[in-house]
């Protein structure tokens, strides 16, 4: 077991739980966007390190997103170019990953296969990581494989686990 403080309460969880699953095993919300357990936990949009220095999670999203601009001059004081820098390298960007089924399994008027069942769905969508290609080690990390939840009628897009 691992002891740790959030807001100021003790907790006692197993060892390899996340701190957002340890705060929501006690009943501690944290908001996060890029957090959906099973889907993407890759943690990169920052907004669920809610405090940081007395900021909140839209000032860390902001931070993380930023791109810093210096102006270099030469001796005289005369703008040669520009440096640019990131918090983090890459760039946050939202993702569909899947759907969530609103009603169940059946037949809809005016459907275009009838033989097939219909349901009406919405979209999933998070924020991921943009990478290229080339940044990849293998091509399991680019392909994402169809999972279905039943319980919850989610229609997921995963990487292989």
């Amino acid at each position: 077991m691992v002891n740790l403080t959030i807001d100021g309460r003790q907790i006692s969880v197993e060892e390899n739980t996340t701190i957002m699953e340890a705060a929501r095993s006690v009943g501690i919300q944290i908001p996060s966007l890029c957090y959906l357990k099973g889907i993407n936990e890759i943690g990169a949009c920052r907004v669920c390190v809610v405090e940081l220095e007395g900021k909140d999670s839209l000032d860390r999203l902001l931070h993380y997103l930023k791109v810093h601009q210096t102006a270099e001059k030469d001796e005289s004081g005369k703008i040669t170019g520009w440096k640019y820098e990131k918090a983090a390298a890459g760039w946050i960007v939202p993702l569909a990953v899947g759907f969530k089924g609103l009603s169940p399994l059946g037949k809809v008027k005016n459907q275009r296969d009838p033989d097939t069942p219909h349901r009406f769905a919405e979209s999933i969508v998070t924020l991921g990581e943009f990478k290229m290609a080339h940044r990849f080690r293998d091509i399991d990390g680019m392909m994402w494989h169809y999972a279905y939840e039943k319980t919850n009628q989610l229609y997921l897009c995963k990487n292989k686990e």
